[in-house]
């Protein structure tokens, strides 16, 4: 599970850097990027939520659900 999060963790850092893809429209974003722009926010939460809890697990805090 930490391999795919890291796949979209670059994929997410790549992509972010290299344009600012909300001025793009749905259709353009899909065929830039290949996936949708809900999609692509989707992702990016997802790995900024995963960061902050390895953080937290870093940390000391070994209460969290998933480990």
């Amino acid at each position: 599970m930490i391999l795919g999060q890291e796949i979209i963790h670059n994929f997410a850092n790549k992509h972010s850097k290299i344009m600012d893809y909300q001025n793009l429209l749905d259709e353009q974003f899909k065929r830039r990027f290949g996936v949708y722009k809900q999609t692509y926010r989707k992702m990016v939460e997802s790995v900024k939520s995963v960061e902050a809890e390895l953080i937290q697990y870093l940390k000391g805090d070994r209460n969290l659900n998933y480990l």
